[in-house]
This record gives structure tokens, C-alpha cells and sequence, in this order.
């Protein structure tokens, strides 16, 4: 049984202590839940406190035995079994996959039962990161960009994972999917033909170094460089179809210059989320050039 291996797996001389940290929580929750009006269903960019409570009563149940989880489901990240199918949420038990990173854009809760896990967030304040370890939760609204990633550290991770309404969350997901391009997609993208342009301003290229392969453009010139209509286009923007990525220093700046660009018929530009500062995070400084040899036409590091 799910309930048994994960007590096997987990619970050891803190199952005591991470128990009461449930618990404490989840009565404030009923306390609360008593003294007001009755909950309603998640509403799409409200705060995230509705899935973490519900995450947290979920996650004591568990723990305490009182709750059987559904037959098992194989996706990508790892493995799930439903908890619960509420009118306005999904509850899952979750064991995902050590060291393998999922990216979203949708409102979610989780509560870590084993292990650790990795959060990333990308905002107008710029990128985060921080380690949710068993007993903590992770909270995200509708529309936040982030990513989490179990660590490899040969412990196995448990969770319980709390989604909304799934039409909510599906089509911020596709919209968020078709402007967004991150760091470990860089490379595959330039192989296919994506030319990178380069954002930053001097003194942000000087401070972080250089992309080599990347096309350097004055943030102001951007427009008149990549509209194909225009007296001042590059060469490279031969028509509306080129598929481009606008990398700025750290995912703050790119996103407006993307909605700028589509406005002006550009539908394949993309935003790199977290900026040069995601490729340097994760080691992909080289993407550009990787991907980008293998075309005659390779954007050069120059300014334009």
C-alpha cells in the first residue's frame, strides 16, 4: 500500500515533529474555516492560501494513515495517485522523479512529505530560489513563473500536490507556452533555426560577460531590427516567421520587448525567462553557439 511504503520510506525520528507542524496548521485552518463562510471555489490570480490549507490537511491525513490513495498514474515527472477530485481543486499524492525539473505558470500548491525540493520563481523582482524540505510548502498563484526540482540526493520525495480547476490551469500553461522560451531549451531552439538577440545594455554585458552566438541589440532598436518591414532590419529578419529569443540580464526586461514585437506580427518571439543570469545559473552560457554552429547564416557577437 502507497500509505505503508511511504511511511517506510519517511517517517523516522522527525515523523513526530513534522506530524504536530501538520497539525498545528490544519487546526488553525478548521478554526478559521469555522468562524467564516463556508470555502468557495479557487478563483484564477487569488492568493494561494485556499491550495496550501488544502495541501496541509491532505499531507496530515496522509501522514496519519487515515486516507488510501487511488491507483497509481506514470506521467514524465514521476508518480501520482489522486487523493481527491474536489469541485474546484486536484488533490495528488506525488512521488516525482529525483533531479528532473518542472516548469510552470499555474496556480499550485504543494507540501513536501520526504526529501527536498528546489523552488525557483522568475518575477519583476527577478529570480529566487530556495529548498522546500518535509513539513515546508510551496505556494504559487495563477500567472507566477516558476520551477521545482527534487534533489538528487538518493532520498526518496513525497509530496502532496494541489492544482485548481484544470481548464484554469491549462490555458494560462498554453499561453504561458507561447511566449516563453527557458534556459535548457535554448540550444535545441537554435538548432532549429531561433536566432538569440541580446538585450542587455554595455554595462550589464560588461558587469555579466558576453553571449557568444547572440546578436547584440540596443533594447530601443529593437523593434526596427527585427521587423522585416523595416529600413533598419537585420539581416537575418527576412520575414514574420523567424523565430526569435530576446535575452535581457536576469527575465525582467525581455517579456515587454517580446509584447511589443508580437504586436507588430512577430507571433514566434519568446522571452528567455530569468534572462543571461538563467544561463549562467545553469551552465548554459554555450547554447547559443552550440546550437547555432550548425547553421551557415550563425549570428556573431557584435553590436547592432
Amino acid at each position: 500500500m502507497v500509505t505503508s511504503t511511504l511511511h517506510r520510506t519517511r517517517l523516522s525520528h522527525s515523523a513526530a515533529r513534522t506530524r504536530r507542524a501538520y497539525r498545528s496548521r490544519t487546526t488553525l485552518h478548521s478554526r478559521r474555516a469555522r468562524t467564516s463562510a463556508p470555502s468557495a471555489p479557487f478563483v484564477p490570480g487569488a492568493t494561494s492560501a485556499p491550495l496550501l490549507s488544502l495541501a496541509d490537511t491532505y499531507a496530515a491525513r496522509v501522514l496519519d494513515g487515515e486516507i488510501e490513495p487511488g491507483p497509481q498514474t506514470t506521467a514524465p515527472e514521476g508518480i501520482r495517485w489522486k487523493l481527491a477530485d474536489l469541485n474546484h481543486a486536484t488533490v495528488w499524492l506525488v512521488q516525482w522523479t529525483a533531479g528532473v525539473t518542472q516548469r510552470r505558470s499555474d496556480a499550485e500548491a504543494i507540501t513536501v512529505l520526504a526529501g527536498s525540493l528546489r523552488v525557483q520563481r522568475w518575477g519583476n523582482a527577478g529570480h529566487s530560489a530556495r529548498t522546500v524540505t518535509a513539513g515546508g510548502q510551496a505556494g504559487f498563484i495563477e500567472g507566477v513563473q516558476h520551477a521545482f526540482t527534487p534533489a538528487a540526493d538518493g532520498s526518496a520525495f513525497f509530496a502532496v500536490h494541489v492544482v485548481p480547476a484544470r481548464q484554469a490551469a491549462q490555458r494560462v500553461l498554453s499561453s504561458y507556452e507561447a511566449d516563453r522560451v527557458f534556459a535548457d531549451e535554448v540550444q535545441s531552439r537554435v538548432a532549429q533555426g531561433a536566432k538569440v538577440v541580446d538585450i542587455r545594455n554595455q554595462d550589464e554585458r560588461t558587469v555579466q560577460g558576453p553571449l557568444l552566438g547572440a546578436i547584440a541589440v540596443s533594447a530601443e532598436l529593437l523593434e526596427h531590427r527585427l521587423d522585416p518591414a523595416g529600413a533598419l532590419r537585420l539581416s537575418a529578419a527576412v520575414n514574420a516567421n523567424v523565430e526569435w529569443i530576446v535575452v535581457c540580464a536576469q527575465g525582467d526586461d525581455a517579456p515587454a520587448a517580446v509584447a511589443a514585437l508580437r504586436r507588430r506580427g512577430l507571433q514566434r518571439v519568446k522571452a528567455l525567462v530569468g534572462g543571461f543570469q538563467a544561463l549562467r545559473d545553469g551552465g548554459k552560457l554555450d547554447a547559443v553557439l552550440g546550437g547555432v554552429h550548425k547553421h551557415r547564416d550563425a549570428a556573431v557577437m557584435a553590436a547592432h
